[in-house]
């Protein structure tokens, strides 16, 4: 939800959104007043111990820095190229997808690499809002650790297993940050 909720955010603050000081501020609004719906949302609706409370959160958590990652990524997109697409007679959401989208492709892939290694690897609020139902790997893991002893087998093959899916990411996105690299570089 985040990938595809924050591309348009962030073209929209790149493009006339405030900057400066309002910008931290906007920014600040933003984040406590999600934290503050996904946390009394989750025990108005029963919301705790379950995927949904869980994921709800991870977005409130990621969505401000997602925009605010695309939003240096779109600034860099040329307004001519979006121009000429007005003029051959795109509409605004094919301009996103046929011109911006491939421009921005790698400023999506890092941003989706970040996200997903920081809602993989989050601890402190899958420990707070979890217990039983929706446990996460991280929560897990310190589960191998006993007061008086260290099952060091399964805490190994568990941080394996966790780190499987992170690289599996990044290496399949690692195309598009590489080619992003490379045409930046030529002029």
């Amino acid at each position: 939800m985040v990938i595809v909720g924050g591309p348009e955010a962030g073209m929209a603050r790149a493009e006339g959104g405030p900057g400066g000081a309002s910008d931290a501020m906007a920014w600040r609004i933003y984040v406590e007043t999600f934290r503050n719906l996904t946390f009394g949302t989750g025990a108005a609706f029963n919301l705790l111990d379950s995927w949904l409370g869980l994921i709800l959160v991870y977005v409130a958590f990621n969505l401000p820095f997602a925009i605010w990652l695309l939003r240096s990524f779109l600034a860099e997109v040329p307004v001519e190229l979006e121009e000429a697409a007005l003029l051959d007679g795109l509409s605004r959401l094919q301009i996103i997808r046929r011109v911006v989208g491939p421009v921005a492709m790698p400023g999506l892939a890092s941003t989706a690499i970040f996200t997903f290694v920081f809602m993989w690897n989050e601890y402190l609020m899958a420990l707070l809002l979890t217990s039983i139902r929706a446990v996460t790997v991280p929560v897990t893991i310190t589960k191998f650790v006993l007061p008086y002893s260290i099952l060091w087998g399964d805490l190994s093959a568990a941080v394996v297993i966790q780190l499987v899916p992170m690289l599996a990411v990044v290496f399949l996105l690692q195309r598009h940050i590489v080619r992003g690299m490379t045409l930046g570089a030529v002029k």
